[in-house]
């Protein structure tokens, strides 16, 4: 156990000052390497130490983040997506108010996802993050997005998913 302890921290040190690039296929696809992109369609080249600096920063440890990069390269788009503001880095709290009024919740909520993140909650402080960063209008056409490419690479709850919510009213 001990042995399996030190290769994983041997390799975690090894690769803090790697880069690691995202690239997207011609499909759409984004897939995280720490080898350059084969393809024409490379995004952005971020170092790893930024997004580990970044995840830190938002309370995230480092073996969520290292799941999270694990299921973006096997194609799950929501943790691709929680990559991408975790390497947005922390938003600014902001008026906590107006805040939970945007998202027609209360102060006492938002406390409670921000008291969540500070005791090693990662999910709570990737869910604080998204509030402060975005809007419900914004999160659902995000969400939108992701349930139809994953419908394209032949999830079918999510083609339900993207239908069931393409039929509501003010859509």
């Amino acid at each position: 156990m001990k042995a399996a302890v030190g290769v994983a921290l041997f390799l975690a040190a090894g690769s803090a000052g790697a880069q690691m690039y995202k690239c997207a296929a011609p499909n759409g696809r984004i897939t995280f390497s720490d080898r350059p992109c084969a393809e024409a369609g490379v995004k952005a080249a971020v170092p790893a130490a930024t997004i580990a600096e970044q995840a830190k920063r938002m309370g995230i440890s480092e073996r969520y983040l290292a799941a999270l990069q694990s299921q973006c390269r096997e194609g799950n788009l929501f943790s691709c997506q929680s990559l991408d503001d975790i390497k947005a880095g922390p938003a600014p709290e902001g008026d906590a108010y107006q805040l939970a009024r945007r998202w027609n919740t209360s102060r006492a909520a938002l406390n409670e996802l921000r008291e969540g993140c500070k005791t090693g909650n990662d999910e709570s402080c990737l869910r604080y993050e998204r509030i402060k960063r975005s809007s419900p209008e914004q999160e659902a056409k995000e969400k939108q997005i992701f349930l139809t490419r994953m419908c394209n690479f032949g999830e079918r709850e999510a083609c339900a998913e993207a239908e069931a919510a393409s039929r509501q009213p003010g859509k």
